[in-house]
């Protein structure tokens, strides 16, 4: 994120790396140490070791979004990336307070044939500019795609154009190429010990580096707050195309640390002392068997703390424990009096239908892309996420 503050016409800078762990950066412990620009933002800035996203999934977990607010200050708001809140006209970015769009309502998922599912649209502002695998391509045999450059310029340019009128403005960078499938640009293929993946890490950090160079190069660094994170965590399905967790427990789609915990830097130099690591935001414990990677089964030994005495959950009683033998068979009997008694709810989030994707979005008849929309057939289906 990057905000350029009003009354000391500040900007603010929103960097996201999706699907980027806990330890993929230099400074969060990576022995690759492959992101030299953002190991540096930490140390000129804040370390957010225990900052959490609230969703363990690239999806929505507030009403009012940051350019609404922004919106009625005076700032000019700018989404480049990737946006997830709806494809449909009325969900699009322009239709909730930001400015100007360049990216996608989706992930580079694809290709597609566009006849039984279109490839995903590329924006820009309110229309369709293309698709991916189309006019941007995404060569997934060699992972190479130019799509991170396109999203760096376009940053680059909005800065520009922001400060030359001297107006307060809000970046949200957020470029998808850490999302699997992972892709790099020419100059950054094959370059990283992590493989492709961390190919596109290392274009992300280069891109940053670039991002905060023109900051001071322009002389609005003091006035700029810029924070970077990842949306959820890494997604550990995917294995050697995915990012490192480090310590924590499991990744994306879960609850647990791997999931929601997030690699966060904050950056706002002469306002952010440089070199400060906090660590008391919203901190999370490492309870062995729970939280940590030795996973345990605790069906037959449910794990149980007591609350008066240890209201944070660090120290879990042990199963040979008098006090714990005493009290689980009461606990016991409520656990089992309520699932006696729950009732099956009703799915909502199993549909699916044909006639609500990327047929025909706006913009399209102008390209000669608009494609046949099927007749609405809501089914039941298997919906990962």
């Amino acid at each position: 994120m990057i905000w350029k503050v009003k009354p000391i016409h500040c900007s603010f800078n929103r960097r996201s790396g999706k699907e980027m762990g806990w330890g993929d950066l230099g400074v969060y412990g990576h022995p690759a140490k492959e992101t030299p620009n953002l190991d540096r933002m930490a140390a000129e800035g804040t370390l957010l070791p225990d900052f959490y996203a609230g969703n363990p999934l690239c999806s929505p977990y507030c009403e009012i979004l940051l350019p609404e607010i922004l919106n009625k200050a005076g700032y000019r708001s700018k989404i480049i990336g990737k946006w997830h809140l709806g494809h449909q006209d009325q969900f699009l970015p322009l239709k909730h307070g930001f400015d100007e769009f360049f990216g996608s309502t989706n992930c580079h998922f694809g290709p597609y044939d566009d006849k039984g599912t279109p490839n995903i649209p590329v924006f820009q502002d309110s229309e369709m500019i293309g698709r991916y695998y189309e006019e941007f391509e995404i060569n997934l045999k060699t992972g190479e795609s130019n799509m991170t450059q396109m999203f760096l310029q376009e940053g680059l340019n909005f800065i520009l154009n922001q400060a030359s009128s001297q107006r307060p403005f809000f970046l949200y960078w957020t470029p998808d190429a850490t999302h699997d499938p992972p892709y790099a640009s020419k100059d950054f293929l094959g370059k990283s010990q992590r493989g492709l993946y961390g190919d596109a890490v290392m274009e992300l950090d280069d891109s940053v580096g670039k991002i905060l160079a023109l900051l001071k190069d322009l002389k609005i660094d003091s006035n700029t707050f810029v924070f970077f994170m990842s949306d959820n965590g890494a997604a550990t399905y995917a294995k050697e195309k995915g990012g490192s967790n480090g310590p924590f427990l499991c990744g994306k789609e879960t609850t647990f640390e791997g999931g929601m915990r997030e690699p966060s830097i904050a950056w706002w130099p002469a306002h952010i002392q440089p070199g400060m690591a906090h660590v008391d935001f919203c901190p999370g414990e490492n309870v062995t068997g729970i939280t940590t990677h030795d996973q345990t089964n605790h069906t037959d030994a449910p794990v149980l703390f007591h609350l008066g005495r240890d209201p944070g959950e660090k120290y879990p009683i042990s199963a040979s424990n008098d006090e714990y033998k005493q009290a689980m068979p009461a606990l016991k009997a409520v656990v089992d009096d309520h699932k006696k008694n729950l009732l099956a709810g009703t799915p909502q989030l199993d549909m699916c239908d044909k006639a609500v994707e990327h047929w025909a979005p706006p913009g399209c008849e102008k390209l000669n892309k608009c494609l046949p929309i099927p007749k609405s057939n809501p089914v039941k289906c298997s919906w990962p996420h």
